[in-house]
C-alpha cells in the first residue's frame, strides 16, 4: 500500500488510521507513505495542533507555523507532544515512512495492491474526516493505477479525451513553467457551453478568474460554493467571490454561495459531462509550486451524481446578493502571502 499524504494530525482520525494501516503491515502488507513535512506548518497551526509524524521539526516550518497562528489569531505555539502510537508506528518493519523532505506535496493519494486508487482532498485529521465539506474518489481498476503511475512519472501525457484520467503536477517532472491541471482548466472553462458548477476550498488565481468571468459574458451558467470562513485565506476567498459578482453584473445565472461548514472541496463539473475533482485549489501555488493530482472523467452519470452533491451543499449555503463583504486589509495581506509561498 502506498499513501501521499500532505497533512496528518496526531489526534483521533490520525489514529485511527495508523491503527488500520498497522492491523495490515502486522498481515504482512507492505506500507509506504510519503509525507511532506511543508504540510506540519498546518498541524501546528490548527486543529489538535498536533503533527503525527512531525514531532521535531526544522525552523522554517516552525516559522511558517507561527506565521500562521500570529495571522489567524491561534496563538500561544504549542510544542510538539510526543505519541508512544506513532512511535510504533515508525518502528513498524513493514512500514516505511519518508518525512523530512520539503516537497511541496499537496496530493491526498492511496494505493492498495496496485487495484485500488483513491484520489481527492481529504486530509488525515478529525477537521477532515468530520467537519469539512469535501470529496474522495475510489477506482477499483488496476489499469487506472497503472495509468496514475505513468501520468505521475512522466512517462505518459494528460489526455483530455480519455474516459478518465489524471491531471497531474510534479515539480520534479514537470517543472514549473507549465501546469496541466491549469492548462486543463482554462480550456474547459473557455468550452463550456452550458453550465460550470464548482465546489472550492481556496480562490485567488487571476487568470481562473478571467475565464470565469470570460464564460459567464458568453452566457455560461456559473455556480460557486466556498465556505463563509475558511481556515486560511478567507478574506481573499470572498475577495474573488465578490469580484466575480461585480465583473459580471450579477447575473441571474451566476450564483455565488456560502456555505456555513469548512469547505474543502476541489471539484468541477462542465456542461455536465466533465468533471475535475482532486487536490488542486484555485490558487498559484496548486497551478505550478505544488505537486497536486486530481482524476479527471469524461462520464455524463459520474458527473451528475458529483453535481448533485455540489446542488446540495450549494441548497445549504447562503447565496450572495451583488456584493460579498470582507475585509480588504486582510485579503491584500493574503494575497501577499500566498503569492511569497509560490515564489
Amino acid at each position: 500500500m502506498a499513501i501521499r499524504a500532505f497533512d496528518w494530525r496526531d489526534d483521533a482520525t490520525g489514529a485511527m488510521l495508523a491503527r488500520a494501516l498497522m492491523t495490515a503491515a502486522d498481515r504482512g502488507v507492505r506500507v509506504t507513505v510519503l509525507k511532506d513535512v511543508m504540510g506540519a506548518s498546518y498541524e501546528y497551526a490548527e486543529g489538535a495542533r498536533q503533527s503525527f509524524l512531525h514531532k521535531r521539526i526544522d525552523a522554517r516550518t516552525r516559522r511558517q507555523a507561527l506565521g500562521l497562528l500570529t495571522a489567524y489569531g491561534s496563538l500561544p505555539w504549542i510544542s510538539p507532544r510526543q505519541n508512544p502510537l506513532a512511535d510504533e508506528f515508525l518502528r513498524h518493519p513493514n512500514i516505511t515512512v519518508e518525512r523530512d523532505r520539503r516537497r511541496r506535496d499537496h496530493s491526498k493519494v492511496y494505493i492498495v495492491d496496485d487495484e485500488t486508487l483513491f484520489v481527492g482532498g481529504i486530509g488525515i485529521g478529525n477537521e477532515s474526516h468530520l467537519s469539512n465539506l469535501d470529496f474522495m474518489v475510489e477506482i477499483d481498476d488496476p489499469e487506472a493505477v497503472a495509468r496514475y503511475e505513468a501520468c505521475v512519472s512522466g512517462a505518459a501525457a494528460f489526455d483530455p479525451f480519455r474516459p478518465l484520467d489524471f491531471l497531474v503536477h510534479t515539480v520534479a517532472v514537470h517543472g514549473r513553467d507549465r501546469c496541466a491541471v491549469l492548462d486543463e482548466r482554462l480550456r474547459l472553462f473557455a468550452t463550456a457551453r452550458t453550465r460550470i458548477l464548482i465546489e472550492m476550498a481556496y480562490l485567488g488565481d487571476a487568470r481562473i478568474t478571467d475565464a470565469l468571468v470570460a464564460a459567464v459574458d458568453r452566457g455560461v451558467a456559473l455556480t460557486m460554493v466556498v465556505g463563509e470562513g475558511s481556515n486560511v485565506i478567507g478574506d481573499l476567498n470572498l475577495a474573488v467571490c465578490d469580484e466575480l459578482l461585480v465583473r459580471t453584473g450579477a447575473p441571474p445565472r451566476v450564483r455565488v454561495v456560502l456555505h456555513p461548514r469548512p469547505v474543502h472541496s476541489k471539484a468541477i463539473v462542465v456542461d455536465g459531462d466533465t468533471v475535475d475533482l482532486g487536490s488542486a485549489n484555485f490558487t498559484t501555488l496548486s497551478h505550478g509550486t505544488y505537486d497536486e493530482v486530481d482524476v479527471y472523467v469524461r462520464d455524463a452519470r459520474f458527473a451528475r451524481d458529483v453535481e448533485a452533491a455540489i446542488e446540495r451543499h450549494a441548497s445549504e449555503g447562503q447565496l450572495a446578493n451583488r456584493r460579498v463583504r470582507y475585509n480588504r486589509l486582510y485579503a491584500r495581506v493574503e494575497r501577499h502571502f500566498v503569492r511569497q509561498q509560490t515564489r
